[in-house]
């Protein structure tokens, strides 16, 4: 009789080792040489069949997802929270949206953000469909209406949307890396061509949705990849009968809010005085969307009418909250901190090796933009101490700047109808 063979009794270690090889998963394999000459030739097969790139290799050509070059909004933190970066901004090639209550400064930020554009080199197409731009307050933003600048005043929905793909198609065929910041202000005020030719008594219910749900569909595919950057401003009203909830909407039905790749909301504007004439307001700047980086923060912003944006007491409010919180940020052996509850503040830089101070600068929060911010002593260090406050790590939900979503935000993904 055969004899059956002994099992040799494993140690736990040895047994363990087993037990987990059995149970792990296999590495994956990297694509075979069949695969990669699989896609290439199904690539190349379509394309040539449909005389297009209807199938892209995203690794040889990302450019219609991937954003080349980020706009200046004006605004130091409204840059950083969009990108969450220090070098960040409006989108290139993106749809954007501004909207917020009647005179809360969609206006100023727009020309605000125009000036930018002309400073590094771009140009602007303003849409002024409210026909009311203010050529003086545009001067006193820095916007130049004589160079780079085209305006045009029409109402009619279909007539932006024509001109902008005239633009884009001229711009595409021109060839130059000029970014060029289309505006169009505002799209509450425009009008369906069938509305602007009937009468009063036609019905034109949903004639104006229907037109920019279509114009928008064509225009985000011609951005795509391209060097227009398309800023919409709209306007919050009021829907009716709703009990629950907020009652916040904006003009033009769900297409603008579901085609933006960025949505900024302005919201609680209350005035900023000079004497009993209002200069300005204050208010919350929410990101409600992000197709970029992480939606849901807020930042503070003075938006001044003829000065533009003014933010150094809440930057400064937000960064001495991050230092007190965490003991400032270390670079390069260095800790940088701002401290101070009572009238006088203190920006210090230590060497953490040795214990040197090698900055320790009071002042009083009314001169931190002079003093700190701007100061060639300590901009360096401020900077660092900025980038370490307002960028924001990805599981971070208590960072000053994020909010959170609110039930109107929910407004960004409702698809528009057929």
């Amino acid at each position: 009789m055969a004899q059956l063979p002994i099992k040799k009794k494993l140690t736990p270690s040895a047994a363990l080792e087993v037990a987990t090889s059995a149970k792990s998963t296999p590495t994956p394999k990297s694509p075979s040489s069949d695969v990669v000459d699989f896609m290439y030739d199904l690539f190349k097969g379509i394309n040539k069949e449909t005389g297009e790139q209807a199938l892209i290799n995203l690794k040889e050509d990302d450019s219609y997802i991937s954003v080349k070059r980020f706009l200046p909004t004006g605004s130091r933190q409204l840059d950083v929270i969009i990108r969450n970066d220090r070098n960040g901004g409006l989108p290139e090639g993106r749809i954007i949206e501004i909207f917020g209550p009647t005179a809360s400064g969609k206006t100023t930020l727009a020309l605000l953000m125009a000036a930018n554009v002309q400073k590094m080199g771009g140009a602007i197409i303003y849409i002024d469909s409210e026909q009311a731009l203010n050529i003086k307050r545009a001067a006193k933003l820095g916007v130049d209406i004589t160079k780079n600048f085209g305006y045009s005043p029409t109402t009619i929905t279909e007539k932006v949307f024509d001109l902008i793909e005239k633009a884009v198609t001229r711009i595409k065929a021109a060839g130059k890396d000029i970014p060029v910041l289309v505006i169009w202000d505002s799209v509450a005020a425009a009008l369906p061509k069938a509305e602007a030719e009937g009468t009063h008594e036609q019905q034109t219910i949903g004639l104006q949705a229907r037109a920019l749900r279509k114009g928008l569909r064509k225009t985000n595919e011609l951005l795509a990849g391209q060097k227009v950057t398309f800023v919409i401003l709209n306007h919050v009203t009021q829907k009716i009968g709703v009990l629950y909830g907020s009652p916040d909407t904006t003009t033009g039905g769900t297409a603008i809010p579901f085609w933006s790749s960025l949505r900024l909301k302005i919201g609680n504007p209350s005035p900023i005085k000079d004497g009993d004439e209002i200069t300005g307001v204050t208010a919350n700047v929410k990101v409600v969307k992000n197709k970029i980086e992480r939606a849901f923060r807020e930042v503070t912003l003075d938006i001044k009418f003829d000065e533009g944006v003014q933010e150094a007491p809440y930057i400064f409010d937000t960064v001495r909250a991050f230092s007190d919180k965490v003991n400032g940020t270390v670079h390069d052996d260095k800790r940088i901190t701002m401290t101070g509850a009572g009238g006088w503040k203190e920006f210090a830089v230590t060497n953490i090796k040795t214990g040197e101070i090698l900055i320790e600068k009071k002042f009083h929060k009314g001169d931190f933009k002079k003093e700190i911010m701007d100061n060639p002593e300590t901009k360096e260090y401020f900077d660092i101490l900025f980038n370490a406050a307002y960028i924001m790590n990805p599981d971070d939900k208590e960072h000053e700047t994020f909010k959170g979503p609110e039930e109107e935000d929910s407004l960004a993904e409702v698809p528009p109808m057929d």
